[in-house]
């Protein structure tokens, strides 16, 4: 079975660059590294020009090419042999074996089977309270979810919408609606209004809607690693481009009641701060204390799967013991629950 399921691989020839073409590259790059060490806005031009130069040269060289190969066609098998491998880009559809609970998964159902299902005990929660605790996050959850509460403020603007939407990157695969971010950048102001209507109603009846809490998962092999083990497939996440659009403007409203919640040394999902920041305020314990001639000591912890195993009603109940407001409580269980 193992031989039968081997994936075929194929080696594809390109035509080399020419010496004009990698010259060029590489005094693109000897700009960049002038650039990251001096930080002089010369140097950064003179890179973006070049990668300029760059682009159009390869594209004329291709061109020429495609050009040359055209013109070289003298009989119908040839041009069939090109035909064909312009069609199939990659001859082999059969998927590598997958190794799952104890046996062999060969076709794309079976696969797909035990990959939820190991998807599923991955980032299942690991919860370390005592039952009657957990018991009471649970309770707490449900009647969080059914407090009859006024709505949120409702305050999203037609204005706010568009340029949710014309900041929103084009390059992004969609979701299970199929819709393209391209195609949201091209809507009339009668659907931008509906659309800003259907957020806020979200807002007033505390209801994030269920179709946009749904996502294609798809599976991304990592480097070096066996690929028959499940594990080692990295899970990917599509989302509606229209769910995207919505939680950035529910971001916008919930991350000013939680603000006080962050940690002044957190450098993850902060605006403004990154982890430049972090490494130089490492970098500044270390030289402080290495000129007062005492050992400096850092302690690294690394914690598996920490966002993607998170309890909800633990995290409800960390929000609600910070006295965030009972509207926004309700609105993260509507959030987070049901998602598929």
């Amino acid at each position: 079975a193992d031989k039968a399921c081997a994936q075929v691989t194929r080696e594809h020839r390109k035509t080399p660059l020419p010496a004009l073409i990698l010259q060029l590259i590489g005094q693109r790059n000897r700009a960049l590294r002038t650039y990251r060490r001096t930080r002089s806005q010369l140097f950064k031009q003179e890179a973006q020009a070049l990668k300029r130069t760059i682009d159009i040269q390869i594209k004329d060289f291709r061109a020429n090419n495609w050009r040359q190969k055209l013109d070289s066609i003298d009989s119908t098998t040839n041009l069939f042999k090109l035909a064909r491998h312009l069609r199939d880009k990659d001859p082999n559809t059969t998927p590598a074996p997958l190794v799952h609970g104890g046996r062999q998964h060969l076709t794309e159902v079976d696969q797909a089977a035990a990959l939820a299902e190991h998807l599923a005990e991955q980032f299942s929660p690991r919860i370390s309270a005592p039952g009657w605790v957990q018991a009471q996050r649970e309770i707490r959850w449900e009647q969080i979810s059914r407090l009859p509460l006024p709505g949120l403020p409702v305050d999203v603007s037609i204005d706010e919408v568009w340029q949710t939407i014309r900041a929103a990157p084009v390059r992004k695969a969609p979701g299970p609606d199929n819709i393209p971010t391209v195609i949201l950048k091209l809507l009339p102001i009668s659907a931008l209004r509906i659309l800003t209507g259907l957020l806020n109603y979200s807002f007033d009846f505390l209801h994030f809607p269920a179709v946009w809490k749904k996502a294609v998962i798809i599976t991304i092999p990592k480097q070096g690693k066996p690929q028959q083990l499940p594990q080692n497939r990295r899970p990917i996440s599509f989302l509606s481009t229209v769910a995207k659009v919505a939680e950035k403007i529910v971001l916008n409203r919930f991350l000013p009641a939680v603000q006080h919640l962050i940690p002044l040394h957190q450098h993850g999902y902060q605006a403004g701060i990154s982890t430049t920041q972090a490494i130089l305020q490492v970098m500044n314990y270390g030289h402080r204390h290495y000129t007062a001639r005492q050992p400096p000591r850092i302690v690294c912890l690394d914690l598996n799967k920490a966002f993607d195993t998170v309890e909800h009603a633990t995290l409800l109940q960390t929000l609600e013991q910070h006295n965030v407001s009972p509207q926004w409580l309700k609105y993260v269980t509507s959030y987070l629950c049901q998602r598929e």
